[in-house]
């Protein structure tokens, strides 16, 4: 599936069974849901979806699972974030010779790699498939300057995306003067509008795993220019769930799972450690902006 990728893609979580292994009907189940609720695309293996924990095989199988299951209704990304170049490109090409659209590649993590690295890390990984790469600026808390971001388009023309999740949304209009054929997604849900404002092309959230409807109405809006429309599911919808789940960035993966849970769309809201579950207090106020939003 070769077609530009734009609008609400999906940062889907990676369900678990109750022993840790890998919940495959789950996972099925949130392909479909988000589908059904029109969501433009969807993002396995990032940070939402834990790959952090999981292993190469299980990566592999997750690739497997979320390509079959969405059967070209909808262009898939893959993760393949590793520390290794050899691994990032290893994980990379199984993603596209299972069909994957694109690949998200963030910074390599561990090492605070010097710009020359982190330039040879992204075209070995992009020179060694054929489908785009969305560079994640801001992934492991590693900004990609916009000259770098430039420069890695013009040696390798497959690294045609961004992921901007570093809150400087000025850096959307930088690009997009030099090089208006990116294109430029908002990772960050309190800069969506301010992004797209800017010219971004969509959105790579994980509000999306809870609302992908008004997730992706707000983008269709936004797109048709009737932004005071888009602007009331943004303020009324995806905020007052951001103010409670994304309050705290170790809690917002538990606070899906649950969520996700209570919809009956996965069996267990389990993570693995060193991700821990929500505590009481925090657990009922998720609850009740839910039951506010009238999700659950």
């Amino acid at each position: 599936m070769n077609s530009k990728l734009y609008g609400n893609q999906v940062l889907m979580v990676t369900p678990f069974k109750s022993d840790y292994d890998l919940d495959e009907s789950g996972m099925r189940n949130l392909v479909d849901f988000f589908i059904e609720n029109g969501a433009h695309g969807i993002i396995a293996l990032g940070t939402t979806g834990e790959f952090f924990s999981l292993t190469t095989e299980e990566k592999q199988k997750i690739i497997d699972i979320v390509t079959d299951q969405a059967k070209d209704r909808i262009p898939v990304t893959f993760g393949c974030a590793e520390s290794g170049s050899e691994l990032s490109a290893n994980l990379a090409k199984y993603a596209e010779s299972k069909g994957a659209a694109a690949i998200l590649l963030p910074p390599p993590y561990y090492f605070p790699f010097h710009e020359k690295d982190l330039e040879s890390h992204f075209l070995h990984v992009a020179k060694n498939i054929s489908i785009p790469v969305i560079a994640y600026d801001g992934g492991g808390g590693r900004e990609i300057s916009t000259d770098m971001l430039l420069d890695l388009n013009k040696k390798a023309p497959n690294i045609k995306y961004v992921k901007v999740t570093t809150r400087k949304p000025h850096k959307i209009k930088q690009i997009l003067k030099q090089n208006p054929d990116m294109g430029l997604f908002c990772g960050d849900e309190p800069m969506t509008l301010m992004e797209l404002n800017d010219g971004a092309c969509g959105m790579t959230l994980g509000a999306g795993n809870v609302q992908p409807k008004e997730t992706s109405q707000l983008y269709d809006y936004w797109a048709k220019g009737e932004h005071d429309k888009a602007r009331e599911i943004f303020y009324t919808r995806i905020m007052p769930q951001v103010g409670i789940v994304n309050i705290e960035i170790n809690k917002y993966i538990p606070s899906f799972k649950e969520i996700l849970t209570w919809m009956k769309l996965i069996d267990s809201p389990i993570v693995r450690p060193p991700l821990t579950a929500l505590c009481d207090t925090r657990r009922e106020e998720v609850k009740a902006v839910m039951k506010f939003l009238n999700i659950i």
